[in-house]
């Protein structure tokens, strides 16, 4: 395996990154776990080169993953799709849609229960129960996306990151 160490891109050297080099994977990678840059904020070098060391050396070095080919062609075939599908499917949406139609329900119930002798005092508050059913939801699929990625690319923080 070869370390790759991402880094701030440093403005006054520009790079220029081939598609789908380890490199460019090694950026795509750190965003997809981390949220923190865009791929146009971030460089990557081997971590052994000169430019490895530079970066380190002013402070730039964020991030230390492990690629050879077989996780290079994993995250091209694979993991990318993953990622860039979790963003694209847009689940929020959908969720948000089906948490309008049980709302909704609810408010069938919640009227019928204001018509009752009996029941007319009940009230649900089902709005704080489906908000925190969506973060849960979303976030465990968050955690195991990065989960995932951290393991297999051996993703690291480094020290000047922290």
């Amino acid at each position: 395996m070869t370390i790759y160490i991402v880094c701030e891109k440093d403005e006054r050297f520009p790079v220029t990154i081939k598609p789908d080099s380890p490199e460019a994977v090694a950026i795509e990678i750190a965003v997809a776990i981390e949220h923190e840059y865009s791929e146009y904020q971030l460089v990557a070098y081997e971590e052994e080169s000169g430019d490895a060391l530079a970066a380190r050396l002013a402070d730039r070095a964020l991030y230390a993953l492990d690629l050879d080919q077989n996780t290079l062609k994993s995250w091209i075939e694979e993991g990318r799709l993953l990622s860039d599908g979790y963003s694209q499917l847009d689940l929020r949406e959908e969720f948000f849609h089906v948490c309008n139609d049980i709302d909704r329900k609810m408010s069938d119930l919640s009227e019928i229960c204001t018509k009752s002798d009996y029941f007319d005092d009940m009230v649900f508050d089902i709005d704080n129960y489906l908000d925190h059913a969506a973060n849960e939801f979303f976030e465990d699929i968050e955690y195991l996306l990065q989960k995932k990625f951290t393991n297999l690319y051996q993703f690291k923080a480094l020290a000047s990151n922290t």
